[in-house]
């Protein structure tokens, strides 16, 4: 039977570079922070991870102190900057994604975390750094005080781990691994590419990806996203991450359900179904 290769879904390029994605897997959404560092804007874009379809950018009243912390039952949750010079985070303004509004702040508490029922665990101040409470998602209402720190991160930990079970990310191996090795030859004898530095590999479907790291220059590197045939691992589909980049990264792209997505050259958004 003929394997049919990925199909680009969708590609979306921002006027602005991509701060971060935040998934939301289980309504099949994305939160993406834009930071314009030339115009000291911030702002938040939800799209359907599925089509593409974006609504209309989210900005906050402080322009460029702010940022996404994560995002769940289309709720998008937002932090401040207690020290501008360190990036410290402080405070939580919480956003409906759908009508877009401010339902609730916390001008002097610290984002822990998701857990069940609809919660967010933090820290009650910057002071309190071994006690948390648990606020409702929707009001911000204190509905669970006096969390241990290991109570938090357990059930943090636990929501974290059911929430992404409809997403995967790819396993980082640095140059020191023995998988490395076998990776880097692989990617050689299917592609040309030799590899240097790292690979993120995962294991999806009917498909391998894998973005690796090739040298052009001292110090400067081509990352590519390569996807190849489970069976017999073929080369389907490549993209250029970033022609140029100084240093590697992790996580350069992950899957959402039958998707993979990715951000090139900082600013667009691609996504693949497969």
């Amino acid at each position: 039977m003929l394997l049919r290769s990925p199909q680009k879904q969708f590609s979306i390029t921002f006027q602005v570079p991509i701060w971060q994605i935040r998934p939301d897997f289980e309504q099949e959404l994305l939160a993406v922070e834009l930071r314009d560092g030339d115009r000291l804007q911030t702002e938040f874009v939800v799209l359907d991870a599925k089509t593409g379809l974006a609504g209309v950018p989210y900005q906050a009243a402080e322009n460029w102190w702010v940022g996404l912390e994560e995002t769940s039952w289309r709720l998008l949750f937002l932090h401040g900057f207690a020290d501008r010079k360190v990036g410290a985070h402080v405070g939580i303004t919480t956003v409906s994604v759908d009508p877009q509004q401010i339902l609730w702040q916390h001008e002097e508490a610290i984002f822990y975390g998701l857990a069940a029922g609809n919660k967010v665990l933090a820290q009650p101040t910057k002071l309190e750094k071994e006690v948390f409470i648990a606020l409702d998602a929707h009001t911000g209402a204190i509905v669970e005080s006096a969390i241990t720190r290991e109570q938090a991160q357990a059930v943090v930990t636990d929501f974290t781990r059911q929430r992404t079970q409809l997403g995967r990310y790819p396993v980082h191996y640095a140059q020191e691994s023995e998988y490395f090795n076998l990776l880097s030859q692989f990617v050689l004898s299917r592609s040309g590419r030799q590899v240097v530095g790292a690979i993120d590999y995962l294991e999806a479907g009917d498909f391998l990806f894998l973005s690796y790291y090739e040298a052009v220059a001292t110090n400067n590197f081509k990352n590519v996203l390569g996807m190849y045939a489970a069976a017999d691992g073929a080369l389907v589909q490549e993209e250029i991450l970033n022609n140029n980049v100084t240093g590697l990264g992790t996580g350069s792209f992950f899957v959402m359900n039958n998707t993979v997505l990715f951000i090139t050259e900082k600013s667009t958004l691609v996504a693949y179904n497969f």
